[in-house]
């Protein structure tokens, strides 16, 4: 939990480097979001009551924070702690609790300062992130299946929504490379690539890149892409078997609830 956390990190820094801690107000229970908010995507149409159904989008996280000073400041200290807090773009926020879950977050509205008098009190803060969800680390895999044409792996998703990895296979002989996810049934690859090629796909931006454009005449793969679906991994044990000699590598990251 985030109230939970005494320190936190922010943009590479931490709290404790700034004498201050993150901190919780309440008397009572902890209240901290659940989830992010979403909002239903709806269209009116004059006389009829009921509006047609779009689709739900999630809104961005939101997290209102307290840091109070373990001692008092001087106003050289508030400054740096300004200069820290107020950036221009989506910072990395983590929390001593849960290191393993990274927020980009930028801070909004109107911080205030409440003190007594003699340099002591707490600042609240609240923080926009890029979206509705916390972050795991980024990670890379690597495999080789240049030995059989046929191969099996299981990937993990350890996330609440479906990981989009960016793949680079490097095809090892001419032909048909793919990656058929046993639990679903959905393929994902390429019906034919040039022995030694290599392809970078981002599943998530839905983009492609082979090592062969910058050869004349240039040449792009997405008419080659199997029933034009790039991967995307649900929740669980991903049973995947893969189709053709070849190395791969996976970037990805899971993202949380």
């Amino acid at each position: 939990m985030i109230k939970d956390s005494a320190y936190f990190e922010f943009d590479n820094e931490y709290s404790y480097d700034y004498d201050i801690i993150n901190c919780n107000l309440s008397s009572g229970m902890t209240e901290e979001p659940f989830v992010a908010e979403v909002e239903i995507i709806e269209t009116e149409i004059r006389g009829r009551n009921e509006p047609y159904f779009q689709e739900v989008k999630p809104k961005p996280l939101i997290l209102d924070l307290v840091f109070a000073f373990k001692k008092g400041w001087t106003e050289e200290s508030l400054q740096r702690v300004k200069r820290w807090l107020r950036k221009p773009y989506y910072a990395k926020m983590r929390f001593s609790e849960n290191p393993d879950k990274i927020y980009y977050c930028i801070l909004i509205s109107d911080p205030q300062i409440s003190h007594n008098g003699i340099n002591q009190g707490y600042i609240t803060c609240q923080f926009r992130c890029k979206s509705s969800y916390a972050h795991s680390h980024i990670y890379l895999e690597s495999y080789d299946f240049s030995k059989e044409s046929t191969n099996h792996f299981v990937f993990n998703n350890l996330g609440d929504v479906d990981v989009l990895p960016i793949i680079t296979i490097k095809k090892l002989e001419k032909g048909k490379v793919s990656i058929l996810n046993l639990s679903n049934g959905k393929e994902f690859g390429f019906s034919e690539l040039e022995d030694n090629e290599i392809v970078q796909i981002d599943c998530k931006r839905r983009n492609i890149e082979s090592s062969l454009e910058s050869t004349p005449p240039p040449i792009y793969r997405y008419d080659k892409l199997i029933n034009n679906y790039y991967m995307s991994l649900p929740y669980g044990k991903n049973r995947l078997k893969v189709d053709g000699k070849c190395f791969l590598d996976m970037k990805y990251e899971f993202r949380f609830y």
